[in-house]
């Protein structure tokens, strides 16, 4: 919908399922066109599970979380990274897909966040939580949509939850940052809170947590206000 005007535009697409929206943007193209841009994680098979009779969230429910091959067994982990691309003058759209070079390759992978000061806007670097459900493990993801480049972070017996990502209040550069998040440690039975360079996804601090954070989702970071 154009704001200014409140003309709407609509897009009838095959059937997909996204849970969270990486970023989206307007651009004018090379023929001068109006175009809006959508990435988001999607399952790679939205008909690998009926999803009228299986819903996501059923995994919460404490039976389920108590069996720990419940998840594995009945939630679809195969995602790919999607660019939906919509020109609004002639009414037509595509959609590229990344080429999930990262391992395992059929794992899920979720929960995106970018720069703050670039959502919104055009970009290139996007971050997630990658699990692996065999090894019921959670680790680090990053994503150049500019180059079609990943970048992971992995560490045996932890598991990374939720990033959000803090830019340097001088950053010229977009991925000049850093991301937090709680990473639990399977085998010490302990939470800790560590700190990446967004650039190249390497520790750059850990601090100890007094309590033991099992899982945490949705945080933000708050800059100073001037």
């Amino acid at each position: 919908m154009l704001i200014s005007t409140g003309e709407r535009f609509n897009f009838e697409l095959p059937p997909t399922r996204v849970v969270h929206i990486t970023n989206s943007f307007e651009r004018i193209n090379k023929q001068g066109e109006l175009e809006v841009v959508l990435d988001a994680p999607s399952l790679t098979d939205v008909n690998a599970t009926d999803l009228n009779a299986f819903c996501m969230f059923d995994n919460l429910k404490i039976p389920y979380l108590l069996d720990p091959e419940f998840m594995y067994k009945n939630i679809p982990f195969s995602t790919t990274l999607r660019r939906w691309v919509f020109n609004v003058n002639t009414m037509r759209y595509t959609v590229e897909e990344a080429s999930r070079d990262w391992e395992p390759r059929d794992s899920l992978v979720e929960f995106p966040i970018v720069n703050p000061d670039y959502m919104g806007k055009p970009y290139c670097y996007s971050y997630y939580v990658q699990w692996d459900f065999l090894k019921m493990h959670m680790a680090l993801l990053k994503y150049d949509v500019c180059r079609k480049e990943f970048l992971q972070w992995s560490e045996e017996g932890t598991s990374s939850m939720e990033p959000i990502y803090a830019p340097h209040p001088h950053s010229r550069e977009e991925d000049d940052g850093v991301l937090l998040a709680p990473v639990y440690n399977e085998k010490l039975d302990k939470t800790e809170l560590l700190v990446w360079s967004a650039r190249n996804l390497e520790v750059i601090a850990r601090y100890d947590n007094p309590v033991n954070v099992p899982f945490t989702v949705h945080g933000w970071w708050f800059g100073r206000t001037k």
